[in-house]
């Protein structure tokens, strides 16, 4: 076999470190978060109708409508739920909910209303105790307004939140840790 020479390899980075320096120092390329992915939990057929309804309409930027179709969702649940003996949902379910309402806030640059939406999640996810993966998906998501809101020290607090929280359920080599990474980068 032919193995490539060092020289080569050398000089194609210098080059590469050559085409960068000439790059005006005012030129200014904005940091971006990686945002989360969030996944319906299973539920009843009905209520999965109306979530993938309120999902095309944040896609469609009918912001106010998805979040009424969400809320109605889960006063569905909730509903169908009571048939047998439960008064509340459970706190995963309740997390789904209030981090889809906040997406949906996020999207209509309602950062105020995303905020506060987050902060009644990290509320309910308490319950969980601090080493759920709800738990990191909640302080991403708080710490992806912060940085949208220009506030980089509250939100590398957030997104180390969730790195740690990460790390420790799913090891050091996750997408999920990965992501986590790529946002604190950008802080």
């Amino acid at each position: 076999t032919v193995r490539p020479r060092a020289d080569g390899i050398i000089s194609k980075w210098s080059n590469i470190r050559r085409s960068c320096e000439e790059v005006p120092v005012s030129v200014h390329i904005p940091s971006v978060t990686i945002c989360e992915v969030l996944r319906a939990p299973d539920c009843p057929r009905q209520v999965h109708n109306i979530i993938q309804g309120a999902l095309v309409l944040h896609n469609e930027g009918k912001y106010e409508l998805a979040v009424e179709t969400y809320l109605a969702a889960q006063t569905k649940w909730l509903r169908l739920s009571r048939l047998v003996n439960t008064t509340t949902l459970p706190a995963e379910i309740e997390l789904f909910f209030l981090h889809s309402v906040g997406e949906v806030y996020e999207s209509a640059g309602q950062d105020t209303s995303a905020l506060s939406t987050y902060s009644e999640a990290r509320q309910v996810g308490a319950a969980l105790g601090r080493l759920h993966p709800l738990v990191a998906v909640t302080a991403a998501l708080l710490g992806n307004v912060h940085f949208h809101l220009g506030e980089y020290a509250t939100a590398l607090a957030a997104f180390s939140e969730s790195l740690d929280v990460r790390e420790e359920l799913f090891g050091s080599s996750s997408i999920d840790v990965a992501v986590c990474l790529a946002n604190v980068g950008s802080c």
